[in-house]
C-alpha cells in the first residue's frame, strides 16, 4: 500500500544501485545522499520510521508523508546487503506492517543472496573456461552426473572439420560426440577407440595412449585426470597433448645418430683401415699413392661434413657472418655448370637465361656458391640414370627466380613439408641406396632465409623436383 519506494541494494557499506517504484530520478538522489533517515538505519541496521508534514502550493492543506525503512540483512554475517525504503499519505506503518516487512526484507535476503551467488557461479564459470580456452592442449570434459562433454577451444580448432557448439571464448563447446567419427583421423583408429570407450564408462584408463593423426601429420599424447566430489567420480577430463614437435626433435636426434654412425663411421673406417697397412705392410709405390688419395679423400669427405654441420649450426643460431657484395647469378650458374659438368659423364647440365638482362643481387659469394652447388649435387645424385639438368635465371620486379629442374627419382608428397629439416633424409628403397648427411637443404634453406629470399620444391614422383630460389636484388640490413 505504499505510494513510492525504492530497493537500495548494498555493497562494502556503499549504495551501489537503485530499484525504484513510483520515484523520479530526482527523488532517487535526494533518497541516496540526503535521506537522513536511510543513514540512521544504515548505521545501526535496525528499522527506522519518521513522519513528515509537507506543505505545497498544490495542495490546499498541509499533508504528512509517512517514512519507513527496513534493513535487508545476510544472516550469514549479519552484514547489510540493502535496504527497502517505502513511503505513503496520511497512514503510519502499523506493527503489524512492519513485522510483515520484516519478514519480507528476510525473504528478500535469501533471493538477493541466491541471486549474487549465481551471479558469482556465472563468473566462476566464465573465468574457468577462459582459463581452459587458454590451454593448448585439447580437452574434453566428460560430467558423468549431468550426462554432458564440453571442450575446449584448442580442441575444436584439432577436430575443425566436425561440428561442434562453440559460442566464443568464455564458454566451452557443447560436443555431441560420435566416437567412431572422433577416431576417424587417428592413424591407431582401434586403440584410440577403445581407450575413450573407458572413459565414457566411468573406467578411465590410468595409463596414457600415444597417437598419431593424417598418416603421421600430427603425434599426440593422451591421458585421463578424474575428478572427484566428496568421494565420488564426478567426471574426467580427456586432455590429448600435441607431442608433435618433441616427436620431430627425437627424429632429429634419432638422425643424428644415425648420420654420426654412418656418415663419420664409414670415411673413418677407411682412413684408420688404409693407414693401418701402409704402416704394417711394404706396399709398392702405385698401391702406397692409391691408399694415401683414398685416404684423402675419405678426410676431405669429414671435412665437408664436419663445415656442414658447424656452418648450419652458426646459421641458426645467427652467428654465420656474410660479406655482401654484388653478385652477378648468371656468372655464378656458368661457373658452376662447368664445375658440376666435370663430376658426371650422364648428366647434361644445361643454363636457360637472357644474357642481355641483369642477373646481380646484393649477396654473399661463397654463400651463393654453396646453395646453387648444393641444388646441382643433389640434382646429379638424385638422377642416378642421368639425363637433363635445367638451371634457369629469370629477373621479376625486384627480385631474380633461380630454379633447378632434374628429371630424376623424385619426392613423394609425404616427404615434401619436412625435407628442409636438417638430417631429414626420405625414408624409400631409392633413397637409401644413396649417400648423405641430409643436411644440404638445410643449409641452402637457411642461406636463402638470411638473404631475405624464398626456397621452396616441386616435385613429382618418379619424374623430378624443381627447387625454386626467390632471391630479392638488394637486401635492406645492416652489412656485418
Amino acid at each position: 500500500s505504499a505510494e513510492f519506494g525504492a530497493l537500495l541494494l548494498v555493497k562494502d557499506g556503499e549504495i551501489s544501485s537503485v530499484v525504484p517504484k513510483e520515484m523520479t530520478e530526482e527523488q532517487q538522489e535526494s533518497l541516496k545522499t540526503k535521506s537522513l533517515l536511510l543513514k540512521r538505519a544504515m548505521i545501526s541496521k535496525l528499522p527506522a520510521a519518521t513522519s513528515k508534514k509537507v506543505a505545497d502550493d498544490l495542495h490546499e492543506y498541509p499533508y504528512y508523508i509517512y517514512e519507513t525503512v527496513i534493513p535487508v540483512m545476510d544472516p550469514s554475517d549479519d552484514k547489510m546487503i540493502g535496504c527497502l525504503y517505502l513511503a505513503r499519505y496520511d497512514e503510519q506503518f502499523d506493527a503489524s506492517e512492519k513485522s510483515e516487512l520484516n519478514a519480507f526484507a528476510n525473504q528478500l535476503a535469501i533471493s538477493l543472496l541466491r541471486m549474487r551467488l549465481y551471479r558469482q557461479m556465472q563468473q566462476d564459470r566464465k573465468e574457468t573456461a577462459q582459463l581452459i580456452n587458454s590451454v593448448r592442449e585439447s580437452i574434453l570434459y566428460l560430467n558423468y552426473e549431468e550426462e554432458s562433454v564440453v571442450g575446449n577451444r584448442a580442441f575444436i580448432r584439432m577436430f575443425d572439420d566436425l561440428q561442434f557448439n562453440y559460442k566464443g571464448y568464455e564458454e566451452l563447446a557443447d560436443i555431441e560426440i560420435d566416437i567412431e567419427q572422433l577416431a576417424e583421423r587417428v592413424d591407431q583408429r582401434e586403440h584410440f577407440i577403445s581407450y575413450v570407450e573407458h572413459v565414457f564408462d566411468r573406467n578411465p584408463p590410468e595409463e596414457g595412449l600415444s597417437i598419431s593423426l593424417d598418416q603421421g601429420d600430427c603425434f599426440l599424447q593422451v591421458y585421463a585426470e578424474s575428478i572427484y566430489r566428496d568421494g565420488k567420480l564426478h567426471g574426467t577430463m580427456l586432455v590429448l597433448r600435441d607431442v608433435t614437435a618433441e616427436t620431430e626433435i627425437d627424429r632429429m636426434k634419432s638422425e643424428l645418430v644415425s648420420t654420426v654412425s654412418h656418415e663419420l663411421r664409414t670415411p673413418l673406417s677407411s682412413i684408420y683401415g688404409f693407414t693401418e697397412l701402409m704402416l704394417e705392410r711394404d706396399l709398392k709405390e702405385s698401391r702406397r699413392e692409391l691408399y694415401l688419395k683414398t685416404i684423402h679423400d675419405e678426410a676431405k669427405r669429414l671435412s665437408f661434413l664436419v663445415s656442414d654441420f658447424l656452418d648450419l649450426q652458426k646459421m641458426e643460431a645467427g652467428k654465420q657472418t656474410f660479406e655482401w657484395e654484388r653478385v652477378d647469378l648468371y656468372e655464378l650458374a656458368r661457373d658452376s655448370i662447368s664445375f658440376y659438368q666435370e663430376t658426371t659423364d650422364v648428366h647434361h647440365i644445361h643454363l636457360d637465361a637472357d644474357s642481355a638482362q641483369d642477373f646481380t643481387i646484393e649477396a654473399d659469394l661463397e654463400g651463393m656458391r654453396q646453395l646453387l652447388g648444393n641444388l646441382l649435387s643433389n640434382a646429379v645424385k638424385y638422377s642416378p640414370d642421368g639425363g637433363n639438368v635445367l638451371v634457369s635465371l629469370e629477373r621479376l620486379e625486384g627480385q631474380v627466380v633461380m630454379k633447378v629442374r632434374d628429371n630424376g627419382i623424385g619426392i613423394p608428397s609425404s616427404a615434401l613439408p619436412n625435407l628442409f629439416g636438417k638430417f631429414y633424409r626420405v625414408d624409400n628403397s631409392d633413397r637409401r641406396k644413396i649417400g648423405g648427411t641430409g643436411l644440404g637443404l638445410a643449409i641452402c634453406k637457411e642461406i636463402a632465409k638470411a638473404h631475405d629470399g624464398h626456397l621452396h620444391v616441386e616435385s613429382v614422383y618418379g619424374e623430378g623436383s624443381t627447387f625454386i630460389c626467390e632471391l630479392p636484388t638488394s637486401k635492406e640490413v645492416v652489412h656485418q
